[in-house]
């Protein structure tokens, strides 16, 4: 997916959860960290794009760390909630995420291509049904 979408998925998976929104799209934003230096390695578990940062682990670690430091909960909840949106964002794509710890096998529903018209439609789409909801909710 693109940025512009994993941020509109971070900051809806941010109100579904009640953790700050902000945070949630920061930490929808960081497992593509791995594109500034992933151009250079290809197929590379932990150097390319879609490999470590791309795993599940990462937001499981985060949110059991956010358990046991209850007084950084307030960081890490959102992060991790905003890391998993990105993963499962990308798991609807084609080239979808690691399975285990290594590059290969993947794991995708192989729904959209990143960049597509499906992709920025389903998103939107995404947003609006959440802000709906959500404002549902408090009404």
């Amino acid at each position: 997916m693109t940025k512009k979408s994993h941020i509109l998925v971070g900051f809806c998976f941010g109100l579904i959860f009640n953790v700050n929104p902000i945070l949630s799209i920061i930490g929808a934003l960081i497992p593509d960290l791995d594109i500034i230096w992933g151009k250079y390695f290809k197929n590379n578990f932990w150097l390319s794009h879609r490999g470590f940062t791309h795993h599940f682990i990462i937001p499981l670690i985060l949110l059991i760390l956010s358990i046991v430091y209850k007084n950084l909960s307030f960081i890490l909840l959102p992060i991790s909630v905003g890391y998993f949106s990105h993963l499962l964002a990308d798991l609807l794509t084609i080239n979808g995420v690691p399975l285990f710890f290594s590059y290969y096998p993947r794991i995708s529903f192989k729904l959209l291509k990143t960049g597509s018209v499906f992709e920025y439609f389903l998103v939107f789409s995404f947003f609006i049904f959440t802000v709906f909801f959500k404002l549902n909710y408090f009404l």
